[in-house]
């Protein structure tokens, strides 16, 4: 190797000529560890190695970057680097130059809750992890069709992993405050990342209750008795519907079970293993007592319970094209979330396949998130994939089942049959099953949550954190007829913003936003029934909402003179103005005018039909009077002070002309740099001469036609 020739500045970049196959050394001075990029640029092709005395080589990379050009993008401690940069079957001059890559903040990512951001080309990411309690975490790191190199930092910036590919890690993580590092692409993506506690499964032992989750297989031993005449203690196991369900229940040779409903002194069924139960349940509580036929001490046995409808808490692993159903026993609010690689879309639908909404991806992934309330009954969810029909066979990653069981969410969401999950199947042909789906088709993870309702408490005037999670109700004193109800909310996750009206005994939904700050609003009337608000997290979180409630009664302005006004207290920026009609007639609202007529272009003013006031430097309304209803010569007000105007040069318009000028006297043109007119274009020069030809022409062909 060469001897070390020159010193490579991150603040300046080096230039230099190579011949084809020649090399060069820099010598690379890192004060803080991070995130660099090391690059050159060029027309060459071209290599790059980084290593230090004692490693030669860390990295290298050929012709990864733009046109040939070699890019390394790497964590690099405090310390002395040496960077080789080699010419590859080219010659001639290129440029090299080192910079900490930028990093940008995401929200925290906690255990159960998932972060979205995007991530803009040349910057990587900086997710914050919190651990509350050491164990063992499953961490996941999704891209639409890609993956990311990453790596997970200590509290003290220590690398727990080597950095490189990472989509799926599972081990254990102290309690803490950790670092996901995300190496910078070289195009624009997204990246979702989600972190889940791994529970050991369970193991049970006795007869007292235990939890049959839907969709996981649970393994316990059948233990008699001390004594021969002593009673035989049934084992149960207990678990809850929240909807009417197509269940199958199993239990394995030798073992029988009663099925009792809470609230009833009669079984539901009696289950004689190994024959399975297939029928439909009704909502609510259940619990299974299973012993042996006969005396069998140390009996080993598996008892599990499938669902064709898709249950709250257990998500499942379906096909990117299948239809999945799901009951409620009450209304309230449902919401539908997928995961996984692929872009998908879905409708739902009532018991009758009547569509009730459509959904594409949400705001900041590629997944659905549907959230709303909804009344008792039958539903489905029919799923497609959001591709076009030519990229639906694209290989991208599919996420790897959960081997865990027991009270692990992920646990049931597998359609893969094994030894310890249970086939599961239906009565009446089981529509939602995609079992013409190979087992190596990526598959997405849908899961349906039902957050309950916390107790009502009085809407808050100010911007208050609202924390938990569930569905916070706020209540309402009733408004003045004609009063605007304002509701506003803020988050780091997506949040459902609802206001609602009491009818009956239901509530009805008036207003349903969705966003990290979203805005509701809607006018009172002079009806008595009572008002309320409702927020929640889409992903039924806890991570903490701003919310507040205001009712607006502010004067009524014309159109021409709106000057809308900050809301003090709202948990969003939002600002409120009424305007008086005087007819019913159809009304525009738009933004500023372009910049460019704000500034004064004359010629974008010419195109734009707008002018500037010296005055009051705001664009006047439409140039010819005929447009607004006003006859040629006479005065229109400004756009803004409502000043008349009146036609002539823009100098001469406006009334209100700068201090120490009578009103009708001409501005002097404006100088160039020194002191001299600005020269006009020979481009402008022709164009304006081609136009006065042609309004020549014109009024030559006018006269004549007159004539």
């Amino acid at each position: 190797m060469r001897a070390v020739e020159a010193v490579l500045d991150p603040a300046t970049p080096r230039f230099l000529d190579l011949n084809e196959g020649a090399s060069r050394s820099f010598d690379l001075q890192v004060p803080e560890g991070g995130l660099h990029r090391i690059e050159t640029t060029g027309r060459l092709h071209t290599a790059a190695a980084v290593g230090t005395a004692f490693v030669p080589s860390l990295d290298r990379a050929e012709a990864n970057g733009p046109g040939g050009n070699a890019l390394l993008q790497r964590w690099l401690r405090a310390g002395r680097y040496r960077v080789r940069v080699t010419a590859k079957e080219s010659a001639g001059h290129l440029g090299v130059r080192v910079a900490p890559a930028t990093l940008l903040d995401t929200p925290a990512l906690l255990p159960g809750g998932t972060v979205r951001a995007a991530l803009p080309a040349g910057a990587g990411l900086a997710i914050p992890v919190e651990v509350a309690e050491p164990g063992r975490y499953r961490l996941e790191l999704l891209g639409q069709g890609r993956s990311f190199n990453a790596r997970l930092d200590d509290a003290e910036g220590w690398p727990l992993t080597t950095p490189g590919p990472l989509q799926e890690l599972e081990r254990d993580l102290p309690a803490g405050r950790l670092r996901l590092l995300v190496a910078p692409e070289a195009v624009d993506a997204r990246v979702l990342a989600r972190l889940q506690r791994v529970l050991p499964a369970p193991e049970f032992t006795g007869h007292c209750p235990h939890p049959l989750t839907p969709e996981a297989a649970a393994q316990a031993t059948w233990r008699e008795p001390a004594g021969r005449d002593d009673p035989r203690t049934p084992d149960a196991w207990t678990f809850a519907l929240r909807g009417a369900a197509d269940a199958t229940l199993r239990i394995t040779d030798g073992m029988v079970a009663d099925l009792r409903r809470e609230g009833t002194e009669r079984p539901v069924l009696r289950l004689v293993g190994p024959v399975p139960f297939r029928g439909r349940l009704e909502p609510g509580r259940y619990r299974l007592e299973a012993t042996s036929l006969g005396r069998n001490d140390r009996l080993d046995y598996t008892v599990s319970l499938c669902m064709a409808e898709l249950q709250p808490g257990v998500p499942r692993q379906v096909a990117p094209t299948s239809q999945v159903p799901f009951t409620l026993a009450e209304a309230g609010v449902v919401s539908l979330t997928s995961f996984g690689p692929l872009p998908v879309k879905a409708v739902l639908r009532d018991g009758g396949g009547a569509v009730i909404g459509r959904y594409g991806a949400r705001g900041a992934d590629w997944n659905i998130a549907v959230s709303r309330p909804l009344p008792a009954g039958s539903y489905r969810l029919d799923l497609a994939p959001a591709v076009p029909p030519g990229l639906a066979g694209v290989a991208v990653p599919s996420l790897r089942p959960s081997a865990s069981t027991g009270n692990d969410p992920s646990a049931g969401g597998s359609d893969e049959v094994g030894a310890q999950t249970p086939e599961r199947e239906t009565g009446d042909g089981g529509n939602s099953r995609t079992a013409d789906a190979s087992a190596d088709a990526p598959k997405v993870e849908l899961a349906l949550a039902l957050p309950e309702a916390r107790a009502p408490i009085p809407a808050p005037s100010s911007a208050v954190p609202l924390a938990g999670g569930g569905v916070h109700r706020l209540t309402l004193p009733q408004p003045d007829p004609g009063t605007l109800l304002l509701a506003t909310a803020r988050s780091s996750t997506a949040v459902i913003l609802a206001i609602e009206r009491r009818h009956g005994d239901a509530w009805d939904t008036i207003v349903l936003e969705e966003g990290t700050a979203p805005i509701a609003a809607v006018p009172a009337d002079d009806d008595a029934a009572p008002w309320r608000v409702s927020v929640w997290a889409v992903d039924s979180g806890t991570l903490p909402i701003q919310a507040a409630v205001v009712a607006l009664d502010p004067p009524a302005t014309a159109l021409d003179a709106l000057a809308p006004r900050i809301v003090e207290g709202a948990a969003s920026p939002v600002a409120v103005a009424r305007a008086r009609l005087d007819a019913v007639s159809p009304v525009r609202l738009a933004g500023p005018p372009p910049r460019c007529a704000r500034r004064g272009d004359r010629r974008a003013a010419g195109r734009y039909g707008l002018g500037r006031h010296p005055g009051c430097r705001h664009p006047a309304s439409l140039s010819c009077p005929r447009r607004a209803g006003r006859e040629p010569g006479s005065a229109r007000p400004c756009w803004r002070c409502r000043a008349p105007v009146r036609p002539g040069p823009a100098s001469r318009r406006h009334p209100r002309l700068a201090s120490g000028k009578r009103p009708g006297a001409a501005r002097p043109r404006r100088r160039g740099r020194h002191g001299h007119r600005p020269r006009q274009r020979a481009g402008a020069r022709r164009a304006a001469g081609a136009h006065l030809e042609r309004g020549r022409r014109r009024r030559a062909a006018s006269a004549g036609d007159g004539a």
